[in-house]
C-alpha cells in the first residue's frame, strides 16, 4: 500500500508520483550517494509551481481539441512521461492518445503523420539529437501540429530554464507528467 490517498479523479497523478517515490526509497537504500535529496526535498515547491502556471496550457489546450489523435513521443525517463501525459489525455477527454519511444516511432508510425496529427515531444527541451531533430522536421513538413514539453519549450515547466539549477532527467520527466 503506498497509501497515495483517495483517488478524487480519474485523470490523478498521485497514484504514479506514489509509485516513484517508492522508487526512490528503494533505490536509496541501494546507493543513497546517487541520490540528489536538496533537489529531491524541493519537488513540493518545484510541482506547486507547475499547477500554478495555468495560463500557457489553457491556451494551447484549444489546438488539442481538433486532433483525432494525440501522440506523445519520448525516450529513457521521459517515455514514462509521455505514456502517462498520453494516458491522462484520453482519460479526460475520451479521444484517441498512444506513446512512442521516439526511434521508434522514427522507424514506423512516422509514416502516418499529416497535418491533422498533433504530436507532443517530451524531453528535456533544450537538449536536441537526430533522432529528435529527424521525428521534428518531418512532423514540421507534415504540417503537424508539433508541441514540446520539458524546458525552454512550448509547453515549458515553470522556473525551469536553460540556466536552470535543475537538471535532472528524473526530476525533469516527473514534473512533465504533472504538466501535461
Amino acid at each position: 500500500n503506498l497509501d497515495a490517498g483517495k483517488e478524487l479523479a480519474v485523470p490523478a497523478t498521485k497514484t504514479m508520483t506514489a509509485q516513484i517515490a517508492a522508487q526512490l526509497f528503494i533505490a536509496d537504500s541501494f546507493a543513497p550517494e546517487a541520490l540528489d535529496w536538496e533537489l529531491l526535498n524541493r519537488l513540493p515547491e518545484l510541482i506547486g509551481m507547475v499547477l500554478d502556471d495555468e495560463q500557457s496550457v489553457k491556451e494551447l489546450a484549444q489546438q488539442f481539441d481538433s486532433a483525432p489523435i494525440i501522440t506523445a513521443l519520448g525516450r529513457g525517463l521521459f517515455f514514462p512521461a509521455a505514456s502517462e501525459i498520453a494516458l491522462k489525455y484520453r482519460e479526460t477527454t475520451s479521444q484517441q492518445s498512444e506513446s512512442f519511444i521516439l526511434p521508434e516511432f522514427r522507424h514506423g508510425p512516422i509514416s502516418s503523420v499529416s497535418k491533422d496529427s498533433l504530436i507532443l515531444f517530451v524531453d528535456r527541451g533544450y537538449e536536441e539529437d537526430e533522432d529528435t531533430n529527424a521525428v521534428f522536421n518531418i512532423a514540421k513538413n507534415a504540417n503537424a501540429k508539433v508541441f514540446r514539453i520539458g524546458k525552454d519549450c512550448d509547453l515549458s515547466i515553470p522556473a525551469f530554464t536553460s540556466n536552470s539549477d535543475v537538471t535532472s532527467d528524473f526530476v525533469i520527466a516527473l514534473l512533465a507528467i504533472i504538466r501535461g
